[in-house]
């Protein structure tokens, strides 16, 4: 059981140090985001509050159908 969470601990860890940094460089070459180079920038940029939801129930299916695979797995 030990041995199981310490692995689950290190997989939650490695996807997210893995799937971070390539969200952020898709949305800076994809040129979503109208930032300054080398600048830190919001990369949600809605309007209305069903536009922010629609983003952000978007962004956790990007990220949690992976990590069901994951489980599955």
């Amino acid at each position: 059981m030990r041995f199981l969470k310490k692995s689950f601990y290190k997989i939650i860890l490695l996807s997210y140090t893995i799937t971070m940094p390539v969200s952020v460089v898709y949305a800076a070459l994809s040129g979503s985001s109208k930032c300054d180079p080398g600048k830190i920038c919001n990369l949600i940029t809605t309007d209305t509050i069903n536009d922010f939801i629609k983003t952000l129930l978007e962004g956790a299916l990007r990220i949690g159908i992976p990590l069901i695979a994951l489980a599955i797995i």
